[in-house]
């Protein structure tokens, strides 16, 4: 067992110090940092581009090494094939048109697609290359990067969720974007042919758990290759809190990802098999992102401009607020016995500079509740919150935030109505 932590190790060791991965951190970080652009209404409490990069790479480099572990001890192995290389220029030209095409699933639907059409036959005078990879081995690989997604999107997907303001009908309401984008050096296993000059390292008498019967050839070795990849997770919600709606799409890809893994253990030496397990890698992807819009489209939203009252959209860190228990989402309908009808209104009450305040609430759950707070050394000026504006300079539409491409990103098109 030590000996396949080791092999994990050096592999995504490898990984992370190739040019490659340098690039492919680079373009990210770049996208991460356009897409902080519409952070413009809660731009002094947001992390820095280069720390929220940081934590992206480091979250990607832990998860490739698990993710390399498992692959090695199952043994789920892809004939070794130059074209492998060509998943990160897939991925990054489909995500030209739209940031979610990013995700490994769209390329590995591509590249196993382009497998089995490609198979090296002649054409007259034209000879068509041959992409010879293990297909089936391709749609498990696929489902063991969404079961890792799918884990780090229900951990961290809601760090650094972008909040905006939209309109629906003529009701304003608040929402957020969720952008997570993680680049994972990992090692795969790689079978081929020839004589191995190098130590070996003794595997269980039930490996490989993928491939037995199909796949093992007397002449065969495996090794691990260094591989890169990308995860990506993109929605808006103006139905759900962020946490929330992380939580359920992680486990939805990671439900995902496992009958991606049973059909790649299904579907060896069955072409028919191998197919419904490459349109299934698009296909169930897209399937998840329509009943997510599904859900947006017919539920109502949990952050709306009240009539009277005004709504919290962001309680400042080591504010009163915060120390008070006031959350995002709740109604502040009335401060000292006095009622409050808009953000005009507040402001005028705060000016009073009150030394004690209670305030009456309501959240999210139409639930009532009382918060107190006295200063014992200075007036309450300002209680460190941020409120959904009754008359927004900026308005985003999110028919347009779910279209947009890195392309439109680097010609710093944004997502505004």
């Amino acid at each position: 067992m030590f000996d396949l932590f080791s092999i994990s190790l050096i592999g995504v060791a490898q990984s992370v110090f190739s040019y490659m991965f340098v690039m492919l951190v680079w373009i990210l970080y770049m996208l991460v940092k356009k897409l902080g652009l519409a952070n413009v209404y809660n731009r002094d409490q947001s992390r820095t581009t280069f720390a929220s990069m940081i934590e992206l790479a480091m979250h990607g480099t832990i998860a490739g090494f698990i993710l390399s572990l498992v692959l090695i001890l199952i043994g789920i192995p892809i004939t070794m094939s130059p074209y492998l290389l060509l998943l990160i220029p897939i991925s990054l030209i489909l995500g030209m048109g739209n940031i979610r095409y990013l995700c490994m699933s769209y390329s590995m639907g591509v590249l196993g697609l382009m497998a089995m059409i490609f198979n090296g036959q002649n054409l007259g005078s034209v000879t068509l290359p041959n992409i010879d990879i293990e297909v089936s081995g391709l749609i498990a690989l696929a489902g063991a990067l969404h079961v890792i997604e799918g884990v780090l999107v229900a951990l961290y997907g809601d760090r650094d969720a972008i909040p905006i303001v939209s309109k629906k009908g003529d009701q304003i309401l608040l929402g957020h974007i969720i952008q997570r984008y993680w680049p994972i050096p990992f090692a795969a296993l790689i079978a081929t042919t020839g004589a191995f000059t190098g130590g070996t390292v003794e595997m269980p008498n039930w490996w490989p758990f993928i491939g037995q019967s199909s796949f093992i050839v007397d002449s065969m070795i495996f090794m691990p290759l260094s591989m890169l990849g990308i995860l990506g997770y993109s929605t808006v919600t103006f139905v759900q809190s962020p946490k929330k709606r992380v939580v359920g799409s992680g486990i939805g890809i990671s439900i995902y990802g496992i009958v991606l893994i049973g059909l790649g253990l299904i579907s060896q030496n069955n072409m028919v098999l191998e197919i419904i397990g490459i349109v299934s890698m698009v296909g169930l992807h897209e399937l998840i992102i329509a009943v997510e819009l599904f859900y947006e489209n017919n539920t109502e939203p949990i952050y709306p401009l009240p009539e009277k009252g005004i709504r919290i959209m962001h309680v400042n860190e080591g504010s009163i607020a915060e120390y008070m228990g006031l959350v995002k989402g709740d109604l502040i309908e009335n401060i000292n016995g006095i009622e409050v009808v808009n953000l005009r209104h507040f402001k005028a009450i705060m000016k009073q500079k009150y030394n004690a305040i209670k305030i009456q609430v309501v959240d999210i759950t139409s639930r009532s509740k009382e918060l107190n707070y006295t200063s014992t050394k200075k007036t309450i000026e300002a209680l460190g919150i941020k409120l959904i504006p009754e008359n927004p300079v900026v308005l985003f539409k999110a028919s347009n935030m779910m279209k947009i491409g890195m392309i439109h990103l680097m010609r710093n098109r944004n997502m505004k109505k």
